[in-house]
């Protein structure tokens, strides 16, 4: 117990003394500046400072003495305290001893001092209980101390999308940089939580020592600021997409929408886009990059070689230029100013101004109109009607309109046309290895374990083939039927047509001869008809 050392003040007939009271373990002697102070708040006679000073060494050195500090006489003056209070925050005391014999202050009256003083919260009784046991005088204690407030956290907004999108290109195992794929898009479903507030939480409140309440310091609440296609759950505290599509950040506020727009052109800026929704695109689509959304697309400017999927309409305002690799790919309808050296499939219908040695598919009707609305080279094929100004050109170019099939059936009639023309080589040239193999054997009357396994493996897959055959010979010959089941076929020539252009009706085909004008060509019976419009 580091307990300070200190001097007690004894009356007798000639005067005062002191007497000193060692410290213990590691606690100082009591200061000379200290001890003055003590005696003085009780207006005791210590002579001058340089013979209290004396005087105290003395009696320091020699521990049984009494020293005389003063010829005055001494009223005997119990123990008291000083007490030191910080705002109400908490109260120091230092306890001093009493004099002349009088008695040291105790536990109950030291509480009854606190109870005075209007301190009534965080009283430390066992300390003062220690304090006066151990006679810890001229030190300072803290006896009384208020509970701090727990201070509390504001409320967090938490995004749970990138804020911050940046065009980070990845470098490929090649050493190339992929410009494709920057992950420009924050794409989001239907019901996605897209941002979420962490409540505030304002804490605890505190105590003071005289019983007051201390109020922790104010936190900071949180609210959603958003746009259209958002929602906020009943509790408030998420924010849901009522929509699919992409959310940004702009500003401090939370937008939602089923259309990306892009300002600027489909480029190495951009990447390639895919998004879940409409697309619309104020600026060109560069070659070689490619735009896939499942709802519509619009591009302003004009695509180059890229490649346009979407799962409804595409609309190219200054048409494709497809440089023999564009590819424009609608589950709806198209429409082009023009459509040049690309590959256009429409799952709906086809409106261009003009169609430039591309090919071009629609399931239902093509319409090329506007100021020429031609048709020069390529293929064109639609399921009901082509109707365009002007089809093939002077020069001859060999121009190839179909109609009256569905575009896909045809397709599959090729395939299977491949197909079965493919079976039919390896049928041939199994059936050979697996005759002479039987001939071997007849001959010889025996294999070896190698040409042996070897027909029955040429045999297995014989009777495979053989079967596929059998299903594309069927497939083709039930597709091959219904061919030109749309007697309504039509193909409409609103200004000219040119030698060199092919007309197919299913399996009715028709070569210009010669320039024909304002007519139209339909099948009756099994041949395909010209009459003037």
């Amino acid at each position: 117990m580091d307990r300070k050392g200190y001097y007690k003040v004894i009356g007798k007939d000639d005067g005062l003394y002191i007497t000193y009271s060692p410290k213990e373990d590691n606690g100082k002697d009591v200061s000379l500046e200290e001890y003055m102070s003590y005696l003085e708040k009780k207006g005791i006679d210590y002579g001058t400072v340089a013979e209290l000073n004396a005087a105290m060494n003395e009696a320091r050195e020699n521990k049984d003495s009494r020293v005389k500090i003063s010829g005055a006489d001494v009223i005997p003056y119990s123990g008291w305290c000083d007490y030191s209070d910080s705002a109400h925050m908490k109260l120091t005391m230092i306890m001093y001893p009493p004099m002349g014999g009088a008695e040291p202050i105790t536990v109950d009256e030291i509480l009854s001092d606190l109870k005075n003083m209007g301190i009534v919260y965080g009283i430390k009784e066992n300390v003062i209980a220690a304090i006066v046991k151990c006679k810890r005088y001229f030190e300072q204690f803290v006896i009384a101390e208020a509970q701090m407030p727990v201070e509390g956290k504001d409320a967090r907004l938490v995004y749970n999308f990138n804020t911050e999108i940046k065009a980070k290109p990845t470098i490929n195992e090649n050493g190339t940089v992929d410009f494709h794929h920057l992950d420009m898009i924050n794409h989001i479903k239907e019901g996605d939580v897209v941002a979420e507030i962490i409540p505030e939480d304002t804490g605890k409140d505190g105590i003071n020592i005289a019983g007051a309440v201390i109020k922790p310091k104010p936190v900071a609440r949180k609210s959603f600021k958003y746009g259209r296609n958002l929602e906020v759950s009943e509790d408030g505290l998420r924010l849901i997409s009522k929509v699919t599509g992409h959310v940004s950040l702009e500003g401090d506020k939370i937008f939602v929408s089923d259309e990306y727009i892009i300002q600027t052109d489909v480029d190495t800026s951009t990447g390639d886009i895919e998004y879940d929704g409409n697309v619309k695109i104020l600026g060109c689509v560069r070659a070689g990059f490619s735009v896939k959304a499942t709802g519509n697309i619009s591009v302003s400017g004009a695509v180059e070689g890229a490649i346009i999927t979407a799962g409804k309409d595409v609309i190219l305002e200054r048409g494709i230029a497809g440089m023999n690799k564009g590819r424009i790919t609608a589950g709806g309808d198209v429409i082009a100013t023009f459509i040049e050296n690309a590959t256009v499939i429409a799952g709906n219908n086809l409106e261009a101004d003009a169609i430039l040695h591309s090919k071009v598919v629609a399931k239902g009707m093509i319409d090329v109109h506007g100021r020429n609305g031609y048709i020069i080279g390529g293929n064109v094929r639609a399921s009901s009607v082509i109707s365009a100004r002007n089809i093939g050109s002077a020069m001859e170019t060999v121009t190839v309109l179909a109609v009256g099939n569905n575009p896909e059936a045809v397709t599959k009639i090729n395939e299977l046309k491949t197909k079965i023309a493919s079976n039919a080589n390896d049928i041939s040239k199994l059936t050979q290895v697996v005759t002479l193999l039987k001939q071997k054997l007849e001959k010889e009357g025996k294999l070896d374990s190698v040409k042996l396994e070897y027909l029955k493996k040429s045999l297995e897959n014989l009777d495979i083939l053989e079967k596929q055959q059998a299903e594309c010979k069927e497939s083709y010959l039930d597709l091959s039927s219904k061919l030109c089941e749309d007697k309504d076929a039509k193909i409409i020539v609103n200004g000219s047509i040119y030698p060199g252009v092919r007309l197919e009706f299913g399996e009715q085909v028709m070569f210009i001869r010669e320039k024909n004008d304002f007519c139209r060509y339909v099948i009756k019976g099994m041949d395909i008809t010209r009459v003037n419009n």
